[in-house]
């Protein structure tokens, strides 16, 4: 692979995705990120940060994924990356035993920052858990997904959600893993709903208000 690389970030992904294995490419996605923070940090706040720090970030949360697969059968599959219409698809229950983690990112302009859903459901449709993160830094739609995944699988450790089913939206971040396309509605109205909070809100076996009738009408359907 060349040194330099002239294109927009997707081609430059689809390179690096055969270029580098599963475990480097997470490293690769939290290292762009701390450079971007470190950045971001360093002209709003005058504070720069050693280096050292932003290598030791993307080693240990590619890690923490790593980690949180080999601890149970995780499985990870894709819903078609930040499509500009939502083609939504029927939700579907996953095995019984095993959780299902859907997420995904948007972008709000306005504040230039990045919001994260997660809703956990197990084969009944019941909600078990759900979570929204938002950062007040916009980033690549890429790496926002990746951070997604991220967040999923972390949390769903956290609360002891071992035997795991992540389905996100981006087909690039998770068909490199193993992915199909699926597009959750519930997760995409969550990550819009982030905005209105702030920093990570963690809600169990309950939903905000903003999203309630999605799930309500996704386990119906299902059901």
């Amino acid at each position: 692979m060349n040194s330099v690389h002239n294109g927009s970030f997707t081609q430059f992904w689809e390179v690096i995705s055969h270029t580098l294995n599963v475990r480097e490419q997470a490293t690769l996605a939290m290292t762009m990120r701390m450079i971007w923070l470190r950045r971001n940090k360093f002209v709003h706040e005058g504070i720069l940060q050693h280096p050292t720090q932003v290598a030791y970030y993307g080693i240990h949360s590619a890690e923490d994924i790593a980690l949180a697969q080999s601890e149970g059968p995780t499985m990870l599959e894709s819903t078609g990356l930040n499509n500009s219409t939502l083609n939504a698809q029927l939700w579907k229950g996953p095995p019984d035993l095993v959780v299902k983690a859907n997420w995904d990112a948007a972008l709000h302009s306005p504040t230039n920052s990045t919001g994260i859903g997660v809703i956990y459901r197990d084969s009944s449709g019941d909600v078990l858990a759900c979570s929204s993160l938002v950062w007040q830094t916009k980033l690549d739609p890429s790496l926002a997904e990746a951070m997604g995944a991220l967040h999923a699988i972390k949390l769903a450790r956290e609360l002891g959600f071992n035997n795991l089913l992540v389905e996100g939206d981006s087909s690039i971040i998770v068909d490199a893993i193993r992915g199909e396309e699926i597009i959750n509605v519930a997760a995409h109205n969550l990550a819009k709903y982030s905005f209105q909070e702030q920093g990570m809100q963690v809600w169990i076996e309950e939903v905000p208000l903003a999203i309630k009738e999605v799930i309500q009408d996704e386990k119906r359907e299902w059901i």
